[in-house]
């Protein structure tokens, strides 16, 4: 795939752990990229497949999720300037989860000896990466805590303002989760059934904090972030 440099260039300074990286810095880099589109559905990664790649998102949405005794829990959604594939730079040899695009996505990718080497020579990126990965981490361990100690209700509106946070879109005050975020994602989030995220959804609804219009849906996250204090 042939691409505009400068593009790409000014592409790679809007992630955080490259931001600081020079022009020499970047075009030593260069050589090693290589970019991939992927259609909605087709997979960045599978679970338990080898530890090749550091990706970097550039256009798009991906799903990163993670199965375990039958169950399928979804990690998080990660877009534009984010990274997928970090664990593969401290020692694991196979993804945990599986990244999956949820709309059309272009990714710029390179591989881990070579990302490793640029971690070698600029402090300043690993600096930065690895508290990028330590957020990350602390998101991990309080959902566990989430899916192991807080009622459905509180879990199923912990996702929908997570959700709202990544990918809403805001106005007036409130914010709107797009269409293609379906109950079953969210239910997936939560840890919990599609049948039972509806009910909650709806009783949000009954109570007129949540509505769903055409498949989208638009809370106010002070009102429903109320419901989780308060419990």
């Amino acid at each position: 795939m042939i691409d505009n440099w400068p593009e790409i260039a000014r592409f790679l300074r809007t992630i955080p752990a490259l931001a600081s990286l020079t022009d020499d810095e970047l075009d030593r880099l260069r050589p090693h990229l290589r970019y991939r589109t992927l259609e909605k559905g087709e997979h960045v990664y599978q679970q338990g497949q080898g530890t090749e790649f550091l990706y970097f998102i550039r256009q798009g949405r991906i799903k990163v999720s993670q199965t375990a005794n039958g169950k399928n829990v979804i990690v998080g959604f990660y877009g534009p300037s984010e990274l997928l594939g970090c664990c593969g730079l401290v020692g694991d040899t196979c993804y945990p989860c599986c990244a999956q695009a949820i709309e059309t996505a272009m990714l710029v990718f390179v591989s881990r000896e070579v990302f490793h080497r640029l971690l070698s020579s600029v402090p300043t990126v690993a600096a930065t990466l690895l508290s990028q990965m330590v957020s990350r981490l602390r998101e991990a361990h309080c959902k566990m805590k989430s899916l192991a100690l807080e009622p459905v209700e509180e879990r199923v509106i912990g996702v929908l303002l997570e959700l709202g946070e990544k990918i809403g879109e805001r106005r007036d005050g409130k914010v709107t989760l797009p269409a293609k975020v379906t109950r079953e994602q969210i239910s997936e989030m939560a840890g919990t059934t599609i049948e039972t995220t509806s009910r909650v959804i709806g009783k949000l609804r009954q109570a007129g904090l949540v509505h769903c219009v055409s498949r989208s849906t638009t809370f106010d996250t002070e009102l429903l972030g109320n419901i989780i204090e308060r419990q």
